[in-house]
């Protein structure tokens, strides 16, 4: 694969830029007859999301098809659930599609293979937009550094051995994060991801983000070169 560009975008208002940018993207893709269909991380783009719910007018809003980037096999009310934080922090199931990655009390294998079913039949020709946080070690969704499914082919996988805790869980695979008609968001902030970030802009082969496609990098951090 030949490398990505990154294209950086670095402001102290890194939230409400990225909402505006991606509010931006779904009023322009609804004006076409399919759904917009959109994927998004946990953690700090949910911040991003609420925001991006507020902008965009109910109607639109209706138009999405919503889904995640990767989820824990945990309960809905747990704190560890990205759908049900994106639900209370976001107002995510006021899409007019949206696609759980895990149901509430289902098991890994089973809310694996729903979810590939699903996607194929929601998602059909790919994601149009995605938004993507990366962590601290440089992975992103639930594909972490040296781990077996930076190499898996396929649209989703799910894995038991998370080094990060909780070790369940089930996550798209760079096939479906890195279609070409995809508009990618990566969106770090914080002091603490800044030793991340200057690998990627490295290219460090062994960060899971060095692995997107073109990619829009949006961040707070101050960047060299």
């Amino acid at each position: 694969m030949a490398e990505s560009t990154i294209t950086p975008v670095v402001t102290a208002s890194a939230r409400d830029w990225l909402a505006q940018r991606v509010r931006d993207d779904v009023l322009e893709r609804s004006k076409g007859p399919e759904q917009v269909r959109l994927a998004i991380a946990g953690g700090s783009v949910l911040d991003v999301m609420a925001q991006v719910v507020r902008l965009t007018p109910p109607d639109v809003w209706r138009r999405v098809a919503l889904t995640l980037v990767d989820e824990r096999v945990v309960p809905w009310s747990s704190p560890d659930s990205t759908w049900g934080a994106s639900r209370d922090r976001a107002g995510a199931d006021e899409a007019g599609a949206v696609l759980p990655m895990v149901l509430d009390g289902e098991a890994a294998r089973t809310a694996w293979q729903r979810f590939r079913a699903g996607f194929h039949q929601h998602f059909r020709g790919g994601l149009d937009v995605v938004v993507l946080g990366m962590g601290e070690d440089g992975h992103v969704a639930s594909l972490f550094p040296g781990h077996r499914l930076l190499d898996q082919q396929g649209l989703v996988a799910w894995l038991d051995d998370s080094p990060k805790p909780p070790p369940t869980r089930v996550t798209m695979l760079f096939d479906a994060l890195n279609q070409p008609q995809t508009t990618r968001y990566l969106y770090a902030v914080g002091p603490a991801k800044r030793p991340a970030l200057e690998r990627l802009l490295r290219r460090d082969p062994t960060l899971p983000a060095s692995r997107l496609a073109d990619f829009t990098l949006v961040t707070d951090q101050p960047l060299e070169g």
